[in-house]
């Protein structure tokens, strides 16, 4: 295990990670209680009732890392961290690790019809409430870094 570091070029927009899933409270454990503020652990044992469980939004595929078939990159896969950046590419080019040389990874080719495959990603991110204007689409350097 070590470092690896691979570069996206990626034509598309930036998004919020945190609009990609949502928290929701569940039961932890089995029981009959209903969720108050005021009674958050179970009275014989102290265990919490309750925890978070993450829903990803509808569209979002984190097994193949798409957005409704479009590419999700970030530049680390610690959504968590507070410096992460992430972004649906409409187009993306991907080097492989550095440990590789820098050689291509990804290429998706070129559009046959650029305006309307953009109308279309665009009305989809602002469709999936991503996106609330077009200010954030544009041409991406990413570096990635995973430990």
């Amino acid at each position: 295990m070590g470092l690896d570091i691979y570069s996206y070029v990626v034509v598309g927009v930036k998004v919020d990670p945190k609009k990609l899933s949502t928290k929701t409270r569940v039961k932890a454990f089995d029981h009959d209680f209903d969720y108050s503020e005021d009674f958050l652990f179970d009275p014989k044992t102290g265990k919490a009732l309750w925890e978070e469980e993450l829903q990803l939004v509808s569209g979002y595929d984190s097994w193949t890392n798409t957005f409704f078939g479009y590419p999700v990159v970030s530049n680390t896969n610690d959504w968590d961290n507070p410096n992460v950046e992430v972004f649906i590419a409409l187009y993306v080019g991907k080097t492989s690790s550095h440990r590789d040389g820098v050689v291509p990874a990804i290429f998706v080719p070129p559009p046959t019809d650029p305006l309307a495959e953009k109308s279309a990603f665009m009305n989809v991110l602002k469709n999936a409430g991503l996106i609330d204007n077009y200010d954030n689409y544009g041409l991406w350097l990413v570096q990635e870094y995973n430990c």
